[in-house]
């Protein structure tokens, strides 16, 4: 069993066939602030490289604009035939300068090298090391850009990078989720500019982007938030002045709408900061507060950088399965004659787990024959995730973590491919 397997909280294999459980792929809430709890990070960035149709041009274009002496590692997912040699690395080899190979066994990863998926498998990361997994068969739907950035994510935390190429489908979409809920980065191709913009749209569509840009500014933006961002510095004690500015940032927040976020840890906040600074170009605190009082929609977005508002259908699956196992049935039993069943689930962001609560009830009540009332109320402090909760309209991408069988019963796919949920 290799790492990745182990950190699957329920094998397909092992998951009911009629469960509505379906595997979300996001990591499970295991965001820390307490770094004597994390292994040893790599020194320097590690960034996973997402492409599909039309990708091995945009990785040599991509290559070729990064510099190659700045002690970045790449790690290339593209979606390769299985029962065919890939030429990728040599290829991508003739780009750059770096150290380019395929990953064929459990490989380190080092500085100034480009690392690319070999055909037939996944490629994931963990303490250090890239793991190779052989796809089983029947062969799933392909999501093996998705398994790279939900690695990354689990194991870099907030120093976790993805960016989404070229490609025809939605893969990269729920792993750039992952990334973005423990604080990482997320760069897209500007899908004007993809060969096939299925992908980079499906990130965009997110509302997660950090940058959309074009493939030949993406070096230069990416050094940017790395030099800027400090994450790869040593972690030392905030500097008094820095804690002052800190808490000017907060209570700014909490003036102006941002939210409140007097007593959260204070190094998160610092980290989630810098990174908001570092996306704008910005090395001092008193000119980020300079902006924050000149911009008020960055005020509203650091707000939902301080919060972890990023979810998805079924997310943590393992909690769900308990949830309709041994928690739910016995509540629905508990129900009076004539009484609703009524659910509150906190914290719902854009509404995927209220939803989510929704569907594994009404699944249950199917199966017992059951005909209950249910009361089902959404609350979150960001406004914006409610208001988008509140539509319940939901991307294209939701087909890679939901079974058709839930989609027909519970969406109608609207003419601009979203999925809208279905009126009682």
């Amino acid at each position: 069993m290799t790492p990745a397997d182990k950190k699957s909280p329920i094998p397909d294999a092992a998951r009911p066939a009629d469960s509505p459980v379906a595997e979300g792929g996001l990591p499970d809430a295991r965001w820390t602030d307490d770094s004597a709890a994390r292994h040893e990070q790599p020194s320097f960035p590690i960034v996973g490289v997402g492409a599909s149709a039309g990708g091995v041009e945009a990785l040599q274009k991509l290559f070729k604009s990064l510099p190659s002496d700045r002690g970045i590692s790449y790690v290339v997912v593209v979606h390769l035939a299985p029962d065919h040699p890939s030429h990728l690395a040599d290829i991508l080899a003739k780009n750059t300068s770096m150290r380019v190979m395929q990953v064929l066994a459990d490989t380190p990863v080092e500085a100034n090298s480009i690392y690319i998926i070999p055909p037939n498998h996944f490629l994931t990361f963990d303490s250090g090391l890239l793991h190779i997994q052989k796809i089983p068969q029947p062969r799933p739907l392909s999501r093996s850009v998705d398994r790279l950035f939900i690695s990354l994510a689990e194991d870099l935390q907030e120093r976790s990078i993805c960016i989404v190429l070229t490609g025809a489908d939605h893969d990269g979409t729920v792993g750039l989720k992952a990334v973005k809920a423990v604080g990482g980065m997320v760069m897209a191709q500007l899908p004007e500019t993809a060969q096939h913009p299925g992908m980079p749209q499906s990130a965009v569509h997110t509302g997660l982007v950090d940058y959309i840009l074009p493939i030949e500014e993406m070096g230069r933006k990416l050094t940017q938030y790395i030099d800027q961002s400090a994450l790869w510095q040593p972690r030392l004690p905030t500097p008094t002045e820095d804690a002052k500015a800190l808490a000017e940032i907060v209570n700014l927040l909490c003036t102006r709408s941002g939210g409140d976020f007097r007593g959260y840890k204070e190094g998160m906040l610092m980290r989630r900061t810098k990174r908001r600074m570092a996306l704008h170009g910005l090395t001092g605190l008193d000119a980020y507060i300079d902006y924050l009082r000149k911009t008020p929609d960055e005020v509203r977005t650091l707000g939902a950088d301080f919060l972890i508002k990023v979810t998805e259908f079924f997310c943590e699956p393992a909690a769900w399965q308990a949830l309709e196992q041994l928690v739910l049935p016995k509540i629905i039993e508990s129900v009076a004659p004539g009484e609703p069943l009524r659910v509150w689930v906190a914290g719902c962001a854009t509404g995927e787990e209220a939803y989510s609560m929704g569907i594994t009830l009404l699944e249950l009540m199917s199966k017992g024959g059951l005909s209950l009332r249910l009361n089902i109320i959404g609350s979150d402090l960001d406004q914006s995730s409610l208001e988008a909760a509140r539509t319940g309209r939901f991307p294209e991408s939701i087909t890679t973590v939901l079974n058709p069988e839930l989609l027909a019963r519970y969406f109608i796919r609207s003419d601009d491919g979203q999925f809208v949920v279905r009126k009682a």
